[in-house]
């Protein structure tokens, strides 16, 4: 999965965004998984989501404060260009 619709949403609605990703499986796209029959069972994507909790809160905690230490110069509040328009014309 990506999370291109939510940074485009973002960037239009001017908010700062960013993403945490975790790989569960890694079946898709991948012709090994495939063509060696075995299908990707929920509970193994399950007990990888559990297994990789503690890392995530861990992560979480400690980037929150650093965001909120850090002041905001990413340019991510001016207003997206309007996408009707062509570029440097809004």
């Amino acid at each position: 999965m990506t999370q291109a619709p939510e940074v485009a949403l973002a960037r239009e609605l001017g908010l700062c965004y960013a993403e945490l990703a975790m790989v569960t499986d890694r079946d898709a796209g991948e012709a090994s998984a495939t063509s060696l029959g075995v299908p990707v069972k929920m509970e193994a994507v399950f007990e990888r989501l559990k297994a990789m909790a503690a890392t995530t809160r861990r992560l979480i905690n400690q980037a929150v404060p650093m965001i909120e230490a850090t002041p905001v110069a990413c340019g991510c509040s001016e207003m997206a260009p309007d996408p009707a328009l062509p570029m440097g014309d809004a």
